[in-house]
């Protein structure tokens, strides 16, 4: 077994070095991002709210209403609060090219473990050495107990060492003389914790098993890599569409604690150290079940793996075409 899994390992190691560099690039660009949007935007639009004497709450509620809603909700929903360093930061895991790189990992690498060794026609292949079908489904759980926390801990590594690397988030009263504006002065002081992202890493792992679960269940029951594939790439991208529209539209709201994506609330562990989420807030408009973020996407994962290995071991493998 453990043959087989450096075996596998050596398969998926370009992949996931490759996935490692891009979580981590984006991240350093998000840093960018975050100190450009507190130290020039953010004191603007606090400026102009003192200046037209409305509260600066009610002039991010206007700017980001009508079109502006979606963006909001694609990108962490009403707990997100732009002129905040910390909540902008963990924007940065919520970025749809963020989960469209999880995706591409978890799908294309799951994908492969079953019906990519069938399609491949190697299964076979491996079916006669001695070892036993759930040793292989063993083997492709190793993988992801090994390379998600990497993949997780990437991510947070690259909003630390960006802040490193971009230096302290200072506002230049120079920035803003050509709008004769006052600034007010608390927009002056911008502590940046990354510390308190850390807690998010756990909330990054479990979703990301818990695409490779639903995965691996669809591999096992497929002969073909790209027709698994296709299937859930559309189911996910099916979850993702509700859960944005449904922070929008009423009658999708009732369908958002089905989807993944409603349990990857990192933003909800960082900023507001809230761990668990109710459905029957939503269904009944009052408290029905408290579910952790994190274990339930563990246990969506694990129930993703245990039917797979149901599934694997009582099916017939195909001869290659």
């Amino acid at each position: 077994m453990v043959r087989l899994w450096l075996k596998l390992f050596q398969d998926c190691r370009r992949a996931l070095l490759l996935t490692m560099v891009l979580l981590f690039c984006f991240q350093l660009f998000w840093v960018l991002v975050t100190k450009r949007v507190i130290t020039e935007f953010s004191p603007l639009f606090r400026g102009i709210a003192n200046r037209l004497q409305v509260q600066e709450e009610m002039f991010q509620k206007h700017f980001f209403s009508g079109p502006g809603k979606i963006m909001q909700s694609i990108l962490g929903g009403e707990n997100i609060r732009f002129n905040r360093v910390q909540d902008t930061l963990v924007v940065g895991y919520l970025h749809p090219l963020v989960q469209i790189i999880f995706c591409l990992w978890a799908i294309g690498r799951a994908s492969g473990a079953i019906a990519g060794e069938i399609d491949k026609g190697t299964m076979e292949l491996l079916l006669a050495q001695p070892i036993s079908r759930s040793k292989i489904i063993l083997a492709h759980l190793g993988i992801d107990l090994l390379a998600l926390p990497l993949l997780a801990v990437t991510v947070w590594l690259g909003t630390f060492v960006g802040i490193l690397l971009v230096g302290p988030f200072e506002v230049k009263e120079s920035h803003f003389e050509m709008f004769n504006i006052v600034i007010p002065s608390e927009a002056f002081q911008i502590k940046v914790d990354p510390q308190s992202l850390a807690p998010s890493v756990w909330n990054i792992m479990a979703f990301l098993f818990a695409l490779s679960g639903l995965t691996i269940f669809f591999s096992a029951m497929g002969r073909f890599r790209n027709r698994v594939i296709g299937l859930v790439v559309f189911l996910v991208l099916i979850q993702f569409i509700i859960n944005v529209l449904g922070q929008l539209w009423q009658p999708l709201e009732m369908l958002r604690p089905l989807t993944l994506f409603y349990y990857y609330q990192p933003q909800l562990i960082s900023l507001y150290h809230h761990w668990y989420v109710d459905p029957g807030q939503i269904w009944l408009k009052h408290g029905l079940v408290s579910l952790h973020l994190v274990w339930t996407l563990i246990g969506i994962g694990s129930l993703g793996y245990l039917l797979a290995w149901w599934q694997f071991s009582r099916r017939d493998v195909p001869a290659p075409l």
